[in-house]
């Protein structure tokens, strides 16, 4: 193993030893007893911190390396495992062979003659295998097939074969160990910990941002602290993913938030827009009113006039609202609720549809937003996560105003009621976009002379409770 990894890049020496590393940390957390933590340091969680690092300085190693600097473990980790265990029997030597290769993994950062990389990424390698036994090497092997194929090892999950029994014993034992602490405190880790399982990382980016804001201070004082740096790291980055052609801010007239819209629509084509829409509604007039064949189509010209009356300065609701008038005529279409093949009917949903391109193709604010929202996956929320959106949207609309306090609570429960539909997936992530800025704007302005302050931390404690199923 060192032979080969001599040939290879860093890159490739610190992710084969970090997954040999990650294979075994369950089992050595599992170990883990009052003994085995000895004068504390040698903790899960700076063992935690040392996989988390060296998996981001394999990806980035040029920007991220400084900002690792003080993980770099530039000592015999077989002495600071004697020193820091005092385990026994076959336990304790596969325990300590557990954490040799996590340290190991650090150090295989190390730059150098005096330590190459190489060198340590195989001794994680032999020291993990000593833990996990012949198992490792399968899994070792499939690394190296798969490098060799120039895949990303990172993006493949972390066992190729079948899990083995003593990892996802121990790993319950993990979770177990962390559901003692403060809720949240582990919560990025275990959404952490589930991407490099199932070979789905969480963003790099993201990732990349943590190592290099927090300090070591913040790091030295422990999980609870790291993971309030951390979510606030998440909802900037959140925030940055999920435009929604609006601004969300306090107004200093009534001290509510409200939602601003956003848009470098020139006017004259937003009315020629609002024209096309209104001439769409009105295709049907005189053509037998609603018990004639084209009333099918009542409820959607209502939709399109009363929005051209309330989003007339709207642009995305305007976008929204031809895509939902178009996915509902193919849908009566489909099950034969209106006339098939019509001239009329076509030339209403092409009318409606050229709105919505239009929209697309002059509104940079609102490309960037549906492209935003394109781009991520919005999964069906369970029903208590439904339960606490809605309560979040609730007490988020006490101190909202105009459009921003209508729409959240229908928002909310629209994307719990229909996940599955276009209709459900917007409101989703409009909800998403206005929770995450509200986060902001009541933790900026919750200690100012703002009326309605003394709502904020209930607002505040409502939006965190569904904020990491919003990440997701």
């Amino acid at each position: 193993m060192r032979e080969w990894l001599q040939d290879q890049s860093f890159e490739t020496s610190v992710a084969i030893a970090n997954r040999a590393a990650c294979r075994v940390f369950p089992f050595f957390v599992a170990q883990m007893t009052s003994v085995w933590k000895g004068d504390g340091d040698l903790t899960e969680f700076d063992l935690l911190i040392r996989l988390f690092v060296s998996g981001v300085v394999r990806t980035f190693p040029s920007e991220t390396s400084k900002a690792a600097k003080p993980f770099l473990i530039f000592v015999d980790f077989f002495g600071e495992v004697d020193r820091s265990s005092g385990a026994t029997g076959a336990t304790g030597t596969a325990g300590a062979a557990a954490s040799a290769a996590i340290l190991a993994s650090q150090a295989a950062l190390a730059f150098g003659d005096a330590s190459p990389s190489y060198v340590w990424a195989a001794k994680s390698v032999g020291c993990a295998a000593e833990a996990a036994g012949g198992v490792l090497w399968d899994e070792v092997r499939s690394d190296v097939d798969l490098i060799l194929q120039n895949q990303d090892i990172f993006r493949v999950p972390l066992w190729s074969f079948s899990q083995p029994s003593w990892y996802s014993r121990d790993m319950e034992k993990v979770r177990g160990i962390w559901s003692k602490y403060p809720p949240g405190t582990w919560d990025f880790w275990l959404r952490w910990w589930d991407g490099v399982l199932s070979g789905k990382p969480l963003n790099w980016e993201l990732q990349r941002d943590i190592v290099l804001e927090l300090t070591a201070e913040d790091w030295e004082a422990g999980p609870a602290r790291v993971a309030e740096r951390i979510a606030e790291i998440e909802v900037r980055y959140a925030i940055a993913r999920t435009p929604n052609a609006e601004i969300i801010g306090v107004n200093p007239s009534t001290g509510f938030v409200r939602a601003d819209p956003v848009s470098r629509l020139r006017s004259d084509h937003l009315n020629d827009i609002l024209d096309t829409l209104s001439d769409a509604s009105k295709l049907f007039d005189g053509h037998g009113g609603p018990n004639g064949p084209y009333g099918t189509f009542e409820n959607e010209c209502t939709i399109i006039d009363d929005a051209v009356v309330r989003y007339g300065k709207r642009p995305i609701m305007l976008l929204r609202i031809c895509r939902r008038i178009v996915e509902r005529v193919k849908i009566k279409e489909a099950n034969g609720d209106c006339p098939k093949e019509d001239p009329l009917a076509a030339d209403f949903v092409s009318s409606v549809a050229s709105a919505a391109g239009d929209l697309m193709a002059f509104d940079q604010d609102v490309r960037e937003a549906e492209t935003a929202r394109a781009a991520i996956n919005l999964t069906p929320p369970s029903a208590a996560i439904a339960k606490a959106l809605a309560l979040a949207a609730d007490q988020a609309s006490e101190i909202s105003e105009g459009d921003l306090k209508a729409e959240l609570p229908t928002d909310a429960r629209l994307a719990a009621s229909s996940p599955s539909t276009s209709e459900g997936q917007i409101a989703m992530y409009q909800t998403k976009s206005r929770l995450l800025r509200l986060l902001e704007v009541t933790k900026s302005n919750g200690k100012h002379a703002v009326d309605h302050v003394e709502k904020y931390p209930v607002v505040y404690s409502a939006i965190l409770a569904v904020l990491l199923f919003l990440l997701a």
